[in-house]
Parts: C-alpha cells; structure tokens; sequence
C-alpha cells in the first residue's frame, strides 16, 4: 500500500511539473483594420507562457453583447466556435519553442460583417480572450481574460478605426456609446385627433358608435 501511494504521489508530481501556465500582460483591440481585402477587428494580445515546449497554443476570441450574457451567434458556419456551439468565435495557433517565453503580439483576426450585427449603427460589445495547449479533447485551459469591451461602427467601416486597451492588473473601463442626438432620431408621427365629421375609432381601428346627444329643452 505504501509503494502505491509512493507511485501515486510521483505521478502527481510529474503532471503538475509538465502543466503549462499563461498569464496575459495586455490586450488590445483595433476596429476598421484591412485584411485580405476584408474590413474587420484585430485584436492583440501578449502574455507570459511556460511549460508548453513543442505544443500548439491556441489563442481564442468569443464575442458576447454583454458581460456573462448570451454569445454573438454564428448564423453561416464561418467563424464559429465549435460544430455544436454557434457562438462567434476566431483564434490563431502557435507552436511553443521553448518551456519559458514571452508571446508579444499573437493576433487574431475576424471580419466585422462576421459578427452578424444587423443594423447600420455603433455597437458596445464584448470579447473574452482564452489560451489553450493542444486544442481538442485533451487540451488543456490555460487563461482567460475579462469580459473586454469595444466600440464598433458598422455603418462606416471604411473610417479609421479605433483602439481600445485592456490591462489585466487595471478595472475594466467600459466606452460610452455616442448619444443620439434629436436631430437624427426618427421621426414619430403623432395621431391627429378625429374631428367631429371624421368616426372615431378604437385601439384595433374599429369605428366607435356615437353616443346620443341629450337635449334639455
């Protein structure tokens, strides 16, 4: 029994000795960036990585319209996080060349029309960044980040884009959508009241009886 408890102990040991580590240094998010003649974010990261010699890094990016909520879905099967999980999703890979390295800049592309946003305006959404070792059934989970948020302009994406930077040691600072103003609102045309010649109606459209005029002689 104690041989065993020996083997056991050892063999802990050994897979806490090989687990891999990462830990992000800074993020950082650009809108409107051409790539491959495509529109779309760049979204950058550095972080520290040990005990990963000669295994794919995989760096992943999952975008969300609020922190915790319900993932942007994937309605063509183009950036999408997995064949079972319609959730908008892009990575980039790596292989690790040596047990303790810094990773400076590891991108991760994907087009803005990708996001499925439906309406030509500014959006507040969110991406949380994960880094994994040999991706599939036997990776392994090595970081994430916050819920990181960022504006985009899908009525202009040929403007100059914008940058928004996230350092994990700092609180999260949130950027305030622009205020609508009146001027552009659109225009609620008001009900005009029924005169005396025109029928009333009720809230399905339906004429109301007129009621009976009383007369006192």
């Amino acid at each position: 029994m104690r041989h065993l408890l020996t083997i056991i102990a050892l063999l802990l040991s050994t897979i806490t000795i090989n687990a891999a580590t990462a830990q992000f240094k800074r993020i950082w998010i650009e809108t409107n960036v051409d790539k491959n003649g495509e529109k779309g974010l760049m979204i950058h990261s550095d972080f520290d990585l040990d005990g990963a010699k000669d295994k794919i890094v995989q760096c992943q990016a999952i975008f969300y319209a609020t922190p915790g909520g319900r993932a942007l879905r994937d309605i063509n099967d183009s950036y999408r996080l997995s064949p079972s999980l319609n959730y908008v999703s892009s990575s980039s890979y790596m292989t690790a060349k040596t047990n303790g390295m810094e990773v400076n800049d590891m991108e991760i592309f994907i087009p803005a029309d990708e996001l499925h946003l439906k309406n030509k305006r500014k959006y507040r959404i969110y991406v949380k960044v994960s880094i994994y070792t040999d991706p599939g059934k036997t990776g392994e989970f090595l970081a994430e980040s916050d819920y990181i948020p960022f504006i985009i302009d899908m009525s202009n994406l040929h403007a100059s884009g914008e940058r928004f930077d996230y350092d994990p040691s700092k609180p999260v600072v949130v950027p305030q959508l622009p205020k609508v103003k009146a001027d552009d609102r659109p225009a609620v045309k008001k009900e005009q009241p029924a005169t005396d010649d025109e029928p009333k109606r009720d809230k399905k459209g339906r004429i109301k009886p007129k009621k009976g005029k009383v007369f006192i002689s």
